[in-house]
């Protein structure tokens, strides 16, 4: 018994260590891969937004040292919707303003 629990515990903790998206359409893993892959990217969060969900691709100026970090929003689809953030410090997105409209669903992938 003590073995199988012990096993249990290493694939508990090697499974959760991936960091892979569960339950995101397969557009926006890839996406993620390529965001991964300049070393900037964050954290990507899920909203609901406009009767659709959302996927917020956020970078990291400590990670960049590019000081006009956009986050980048893209729909279920990987239809890039808008851009927020940013010196000019974006809020609207598709005509409306996208922190006051949008509701936080999870997190999907976080450095």
């Amino acid at each position: 018994m003590k073995n199988s629990s012990f096993i249990f515990f290493l694939f508990f903790i090697f499974s959760s260590s991936c960091n892979k998206p569960e339950g995101v359409p397969k557009c926006i893993e890839d996406n993620i891969s390529e965001y991964k892959a300049n070393g900037c990217l964050k954290i990507v969060p899920e909203y609901r937004f406009q009767g659709e969900l959302v996927y917020v691709f956020e970078s990291s100026y400590e990670l960049c040292q590019i000081a006009d970090m956009t986050a980048d929003v893209y729909n279920e689809n990987c239809e890039l919707i808008c851009s927020l953030g940013g010196i000019a410090g974006f809020v609207d997105c598709n005509g409306d303003d996208f922190y006051d409209n949008a509701h936080f669903v999870r997190n999907v992938w976080a450095k």
